[in-house]
């Protein structure tokens, strides 16, 4: 599967929207906490549609913090913050919607339903990405080369190494033959090519070294122009690794 960027943010949102709509539709088929008997089918649509899609945005904007690159023990606790937010919101609709008063035990039930779920899902999320059974199996681990990740790419897109991004929890991978899309997690598959291969410059970015072309500072900002023309940003977290490796 080879996807441009536009495309992969194309996919990832209609995703999210699927999901949101079958998630708005079951809930307002069954009625939960209440709300089937408090409302009817139009208004139940409305209020769920609302509550899900707030529930959704927030989840949206922890991952673009760095929820599936972070280490499992700061993704589990991002989701405290989460819930204290979606909980005051969803009390907020609740007193709009149907004049329940806003209290600390209303707060306190929805909250725990919320953290719940969310370290529920999490957790499956762990699980499903603990990496291959094949890795884990192998009595020694392969060497710190790019030759592991070629032969994950389809073979046409197969070519020295440009660069890697982090898409969510899928990793793109960008080589002079073309670009692939995987189903790894981009700090992975970082500390599996070790430092020879290239240099990690951003949170969401790593070049390989031979691939840059020219280095350039604007207004305090520094940025790589690759070989695939591509600019890729250097945080200021990893200037300096990246100017002692003699990429700016």
């Amino acid at each position: 599967m080879s996807l441009t960027l536009r495309e992969i943010w194309q996919y990832a949102w209609l995703r999210w929207g699927a999901a949101w709509l079958l998630f708005v539709l079951l809930a307002s088929t069954l009625g939960p906490f209440g709300t089937f008997e408090l409302l009817p089918l139009g208004p139940r649509l409305g209020y769920w549609a609302l509550v899900l899609g707030l529930s959704m945005g927030l989840e949206a904007l922890r991952r673009l913090l760095g929820g599936w690159d972070w280490t499992w023990q700061w993704r589990l606790a991002s989701h405290l913050p989460y819930a204290t937010v979606l909980g005051v919101m969803i009390v907020w609709i609740n007193w709009i919607c149907f004049g329940v008063a806003a209290s600390w035990a209303a707060f306190g039930f929805l909250f725990s339903v919320i953290l719940i779920v969310a370290l529920g899902v999490e957790g499956v999320l762990l699980l499903l990405s603990s990496g291959p059974t094949e890795v884990q199996n192998s009595p020694q681990p392969e060497p710190p080369t790019d030759d592991w990740l070629m032969g994950k790419l389809a073979v046409e897109k197969r070519g020295a190494l440009v660069r890697l991004e982090a898409q969510d929890h899928y990793t793109l991978v960008v080589t002079e033959a073309g670009q692939d899309l995987l189903l790894l997690r981009f700090g992975d598959v970082v500390e599996r090519l070790g430092s020879g291969a290239g240099q990690r410059v951003h949170r969401s970015h790593w070049v390989a070294k031979g691939a840059v072309r020219h280095a350039r500072n604007q207004n305090g900002r520094d940025t790589l122009l690759m070989a695939d023309e591509s600019e890729v940003p250097v945080s200021r977290s990893f200037r300096a690794a990246a100017k002692q490796a003699g990429l700016i």
